[in-house]
């Protein structure tokens, strides 16, 4: 079960209604653990596919990412930036796979620490500053 909660009055309650109902399915004098992070913004995750796609547009016409899915952007920029895990295979040899930017797998702590760092390798691509970027990603979202 996952539902997000509040912290009112130093107590945690339900925050939507939805959690309200999962919440009394929960027995009373039982001991729960729970694991604790913020939730992602929406807002945040739409924010980054759009600056990707300003990059791409941006992008010179020779550019390998040209009309490219700003996913795949993302995916590499995260991968050039260091948000890789280990994964083995059979024989021993480690690879290294891009982390996940789901909302399960990322909270929005780390999401922001990453759009921090991926910026500036959008803007290689896209041809243009960082600034560039924050400025005129809008048309984009």
């Amino acid at each position: 079960m996952k539902i997000c909660l509040i912290k009112q009055d130093n107590q945690l309650k339900p925050y939507y209604q939805s959690d309200m109902e999962e919440f009394k399915t929960l027995k009373n004098n039982v001991v729960y653990m729970a694991e604790f992070k913020r939730p992602r913004n929406p807002e945040h995750h739409r924010l980054v596919f759009a600056e990707a796609k300003f990059a791409i547009f941006h992008s010179l016409e020779t550019s390998f990412w040209k009309n490219k899915d700003s996913y795949f952007l993302i995916k590499a920029a995260m991968r050039e930036a260091g948000y890789v895990e280990p994964e083995y295979k059979l024989n021993g040899e480690i690879i290294f796979k891009v982390k996940s930017i789901a909302f399960e797998n990322m909270a929005e702590d780390e999401f922001s620490e990453l759009h921090e760092k991926i910026l500036p390798f959008f803007a290689i691509i896209g041809n243009c500053t960082v600034d560039d970027i924050l400025n005129n990603y809008h048309d984009f979202m």
